[in-house]
């Protein structure tokens, strides 16, 4: 693990931030914050509107978004992952999967057919196929109902999003600061 962290700070950050790759050696090496053009934090206020929507004339006025070296670097990094997990996961065990996907198109209990060590252990907690569809139809439901209650914005989402980070956007959910300060010490306790 250090020796990876070496090997990607000296040879992989180090030579993005020292070159000037995208205008990353303007600003710090290691910073999660956003910058503008002037190496100041962005102030995403100026390019959104009253509704948080992206007002694409503001943003062209005001600066594209400077990303540090290391958060350049790392994004690529996590992307690349997602790639490579389902590569590994096809090259490695997929007749595993295929075999799997075909015994459901097939009806057949997974279940019985494997030994493993696992398949084994949930032989005891079997749960008849109608009690996990009427689950799976009522999460459905539940979902669809929620995104058609809410705005195009999605606002039954933000709730969870007001509750906790206070970001009073939402029409529906106009809460007042000290209404907010109240639900942050009743959540943190």
């Amino acid at each position: 693990m250090v020796g990876g962290m070496i090997v990607w700070g000296i040879g992989v950050i180090l030579p993005v931030f020292f070159t000037d790759t995208l205008w990353t050696g303007h600003l710090s090496i290691n910073s999660f914050l956003a910058y503008d053009n002037t190496g100041l934090p962005y102030n995403v206020s100026m390019i959104v509107n009253e509704d948080m929507e992206l007002v694409e004339s503001r943003y062209q006025a005001y600066s594209p978004v400077f990303l540090s070296a290391a958060v350049i670097l790392r994004g690529g990094i996590v992307i690349a992952t997602y790639f490579a997990v389902i590569i590994f996961a096809g090259l490695w065990h997929g007749k595993a999967i295929y075999s799997s996907i075909k015994r459901a198109f097939r009806r057949e209990a997974q279940l019985h057919n494997f030994s493993d060590v696992h398949s084994r252990l949930m032989k005891s907690y079997e749960v008849p196929e109608v009690s996990s569809n009427k689950r799976a139809h009522a999460a459905l439901v539940m979902a669809c109902t929620l995104g058609l209650l809410g705005s195009a914005r999605h606002c039954c989402w933000s709730w969870i999003h007001n509750d906790i980070f206070l970001a009073n956007k939402c029409p529906r959910m106009q809460v007042s600061t000290a209404q907010a300060s109240t639900k942050r010490i009743l959540i943190r306790g």
